[in-house]
């Protein structure tokens, strides 16, 4: 994710480039505000999956703070930006948890 992320934000024109030479259409401008936003949404769901497969965090003492922080994270990320494409998925995300965990979630 953080490579992807480094791409987009400072190496557009070796992108643009890399797709020249694949002989690929170019990302247009929406393409990468998708890829970017998804990026933002998904970076710390992936780091959360890591922290929960690594062999120091398992013991369920640790799942439920790491799922707080995760949406602690999600929130920031959904009042920080403005997510077109994905602030839905973000919200419902939430939206779920919520009501499988009750308020003790919100």
């Amino acid at each position: 994710m953080e490579r992807l992320k480094t791409c987009i934000l400072t190496r557009k024109q070796e992108l643009h480039d890399t797709c020249e030479w694949l002989q690929l259409a170019r990302f247009k401008a929406a393409e990468l505000t998708f890829i970017w936003q998804y990026v933002q949404v998904m970076e710390p769901l992936a780091k959360v999956l890591d922290v929960l497969q690594s062999d120091k965090m398992a013991y369920s003492g640790g799942l439920v703070p790491t799922i707080e922080i995760l949406l602690e994270k999600m929130k920031r990320i959904r009042h920080e930006f403005n997510l077109h494409y994905y602030g839905p998925m973000v919200m419902t995300h939430r939206a779920r948890k919520l009501e499988s965990h009750g308020p003790a979630w919100s």
